[in-house]
């Protein structure tokens, strides 16, 4: 998280030292620092609405922070088994390469590689329908009744 001050700080030395647009490097904003600090800041103009501007660059800056945090965050948990099962889990335990590229946002290759690694592995059958089409059965995750 960037801090305010700080960038309001770094903005107004600008104005008075050589070093304008050393904001823009705080803020992440490399290519508008090096444009800054060759042209003194558009000759103080661009600094000075910078200076005006600054709470929305911060609070841009650290809206892009937590939305990528936010990001590493939900992939953090995701993997392609997990995907898969779920898929089949809505399926009653069978699916195809589509449903589950469809339901994952796997890419085909992938979710034919993520299946028949689970297949080689013993953790579903592997049977082609009527139509030819490969389907992947996990029988533990299809509806059946209970024996008693």
């Amino acid at each position: 998280m960037k801090n305010l001050f700080f960038s309001y700080t770094l903005c107004a030395l600008g104005l008075f030292t050589p070093f304008a647009g050393m904001h823009r490097f705080y803020l992440d904003k490399p290519f508008s620092g090096l444009l800054y600090f060759f042209t003194w800041g558009f000759f103080g103009i661009g600094t000075i609405v910078d200076l005006v501007r600054m709470p929305t660059l911060q609070k841009e800056r650290n809206l892009q922070f937590l939305f990528s945090q936010h990001l590493e965050e939900t992939h953090k948990g995701f993997s392609p088994e997990r995907a898969v099962l779920k898929c089949a889990q809505k399926n009653n335990g069978i699916v195809t390469v589509p449903m589950v590229a469809l339901d994952s946002n796997l890419s085909m290759a992938q979710a034919k590689a993520e299946l028949d690694r689970l297949f080689r592995e013993g953790f579903c059958s592997k049977d082609i329908d009527q139509d030819s089409h490969e389907i992947y059965e996990f029988t533990g995750l299809s509806a059946k009744k209970p024996l008693i």
